[in-house]
């Protein structure tokens, strides 16, 4: 990686320094990528939204782990048509088995989505690529 200038002494000084080495300035560099990311984030088109972090060459994110609405309604559906039988045969154990076959659509449908990447290295990672490509796009990877 090229050096950059101190913006406090104008040496030479590692874009990853957290400090010139010659002056003790802070070094508040960051790739141009992850800057360019920041200011087009709102216009990101992922299908839910999401956080990130970064520091100076590498940013990584996630989205809520958050059912659809079509796992919700198969779990209530579960519910009643698996549920309320099973109550009626088994009582306790039959209300346990009921809400465990509910909750689970819901955990598995419900789950976050993560990336992360490394532009001086030019390394991608991520849990669904599908879902994450306006991002790898942006931070042209």
């Amino acid at each position: 990686m090229k050096l950059i200038q101190c913006k406090a002494c104008d040496r030479p000084i590692s874009p990853l320094a957290e400090a010139c080495p010659q002056c003790g300035a802070p070094n508040s560099w960051r790739h141009p990528l992850i800057d360019a990311f920041y200011v087009a984030k709102d216009a990101i088109g992922t299908s839910r939204p999401f956080t990130f972090r970064s520091n100076k060459t590498k940013i990584w994110g996630e989205t809520k782990a958050q059912a659809p609405l079509r796992a919700k309604l198969f779990a209530a559906l579960v519910l009643v048509v698996v549920g309320l039988p099973a109550i009626a045969i088994w009582g306790i154990v039959g209300a346990f088995v009921a809400g465990a076959m509910s909750v689970v659509p819901i955990i598995v449908m419900g789950r976050s989505e993560k990336f992360s990447a490394d532009l001086d290295a030019r390394t991608w990672t991520s849990s669904n690529d599908v879902f994450w490509r306006p991002v790898k796009e942006k931070l042209q990877l």
